[in-house]
């Protein structure tokens, strides 16, 4: 399997994890807006319970998964031989491009 074959299922995957990703966070975010007659139900249980720790474990599978896709890359980038080396680099600052906006996106969600 070539690098670009690699980079490119590597993309995809990063691609269709952010879906699902924000489709979790646009579920959350609908199932968190509460009728007005469960308001003061919703807070007298909140007050007792903890929350949970969900953001929390999306951002550890993200970083995960991000530090695997990596990885693959620098392995395919030092595994390979010295043919294509310009399309190799724009093919990397493509996918490191990608990988900085997804970044960027999820550190604006936490600051929300």
């Amino acid at each position: 399997m070539k690098l670009e074959d690699i980079a490119k299922i590597t993309i995809d995957e990063v691609a269709a994890e952010l879906e699902k990703i924000q489709k979790l966070e646009e579920m959350q975010r609908a199932d968190e807006t509460p009728k007005t007659d469960d308001i003061i139900v919703i807070e007298e249980t909140n007050a007792n319970e903890p929350k949970p720790n969900l953001d929390l474990k999306d951002e550890q599978i993200f970083l995960q998964n991000l530090k695997d896709r990596i990885s693959v890359l620098f392995e395919g980038l030092n595994n390979t031989k010295q043919d294509n080396i310009a399309l190799r680099l724009e093919l990397t600052t493509k996918f490191l491009e990608f990988l900085l906006a997804n970044i960027e996106h999820r550190l604006s969600n936490i600051s929300k």
